[in-house]
């Protein structure tokens, strides 16, 4: 004889706390992706089949590394909304999108006295010294 769906099995009894983890994680995850806002606790049992203590047991244990983290599932959004605004012409964006597709470092601004001084700033006083066409120099 089978034993009704919400009747408690062994197999959910022994289940592992990095299993229940995974299926907080993936019923966050879906969540997440589906609503974009945090489900409630009643919402997370619903969807994980745990109990409240379940859960709570488990989210003390949760390491919260950045590759691993629920809240990753958005960063493809995000990631798309940078590119649009980049895409655009919106610089800060582009700048952005730069540095985290391909890697880029933007140079640092030397503002160094030194620096300054040995620019060749002959192209300024050139441009200054000459009148402007039909005035007289």
């Amino acid at each position: 004889m089978s034993q009704p769906d919400n009747a408690p099995s062994n197999e959910k009894a022994k289940e592992t706390p990095l299993a229940q983890f995974e299926k907080i994680r993936q019923a966050l995850q879906q969540y997440l992706a589906d609503h974009q806002e945090m489900p409630t606790m009643q919402q997370l049992m619903d969807r994980t089949k745990l109990s409240e203590a379940q859960i709570l047991n488990a989210v003390k244990q949760m390491s919260f590394s950045p590759t691993t983290h629920y809240m990753r599932c958005m960063t493809d959004k995000l990631i798309h909304r940078i590119y649009e605004s980049a895409d655009s012409g919106n610089v800060a964006s582009q700048k952005l999108w730069l540095q985290l597709m391909e890697s880029w470092v933007p140079p640092k601004a030397d503002t160094t006295e030194s620096s300054w001084s040995e620019r060749d700033d002959t192209k300024l006083r050139i441009s200054h010294s000459v009148a402007p066409s039909g005035t007289d120099a």
